[in-house]
């Protein structure tokens, strides 16, 4: 299985900028509205690419089967509504709870901790897929862990 290389390219600025958002939003709680923009945009990316495909088919992204285990027609109003939410976040400024915020950084955690675990199986079982290939899920689902826990740490700073 290979991934076509604008795929593998985009995939790994996805995780350089999912990165530097959580550096910036452990140095500098100010930029958490940022943060909270810069990675629903980063999850958008991966609703139009998705969307790109069922509709296109284009050369230089991996087909359907690599994007997703629920059927389409039932993912895509789930994404939708989770960007709508993210974007409702982003928006508005948090409150201050810190047992909230304590609560989200530590589901971002065991979220992120899941996923990583999976990546880790898909690795062993897929060495023909090494490094990024069927790796689009898991990648935006370390976006999402890091939305929740710059949404957690913006709840504990306010």
């Amino acid at each position: 299985m290979s991934t076509p290389r604008p795929t593998a390219i985009w995939l790994g600025a996805t995780l350089m900028v999912t990165a530097a958002a959580l550096v910036a939003v452990r140095s500098s709680p100010d930029t958490d509205g940022l943060t909270l923009w810069a990675l629903t945009a980063l999850f958008a990316s991966r609703v139009a690419g998705q969307l790109l495909v069922a509709v296109r088919r284009p050369s230089w992204l991996p087909p359907m089967g690599d994007w997703n285990f629920v059927p389409y027609r039932f993912l895509l109003p789930v994404q939708l509504v989770l960007l709508a939410v993210m974007s409702w976040l982003a928006a508005h400024e948090p409150s201050a709870a810190p047992t909230l915020g304590r609560l989200l950084v530590e589901l971002a955690f065991l979220y992120w901790a899941a996923t990583g675990a999976r990546y880790a199986i898909r690795m062993i079982r897929r060495p023909d897929a090494r490094w990024l290939g069927g790796t689009i899920p898991i990648v935006f689902h370390w976006v999402l862990a890091a939305f929740v826990f710059a949404l957690g740490t913006a709840h504990i700073a306010a």
